[in-house]
């Protein structure tokens, strides 16, 4: 399901247009952006939980290819994760 299909469902279930469903998705969207920026962590009950982790520098050894052996450091960085409820977990079995 693609962004646009969603917005389709939303406009088909409130009967409202797609310009309108288009909007409140966009607002629903920026509103847990600025959880994840701000806060670091959005926990959609019934949903999942995103959160932000920081990730510490790393100097770590290729493997394989060509530079195998050679170090490269990894930089300090932040990631984000995102762990699903056991609710929908349950609907997948």
């Amino acid at each position: 399901m693609r962004k646009n299909d969603i917005i389709k469902t939303i406009s088909e279930k409130r009967n409202i247009s797609i310009k309108e469903a288009s909007e409140n998705f966009n607002i629903v969207i920026d509103t847990i952006k600025e959880g994840i920026i701000n806060n670091g962590i959005v926990d959609i009950y019934g949903f999942g939980k995103i959160t932000v982790e920081d990730v510490a520098e790393r100097t770590r050894v290729y493997t394989m290819g060509h530079l195998k052996g050679q170090t490269y450091t990894s930089p300090a960085h932040k990631k984000v994760k995102m762990k699903f409820s056991n609710k929908i977990k349950e609907l997948l079995k």
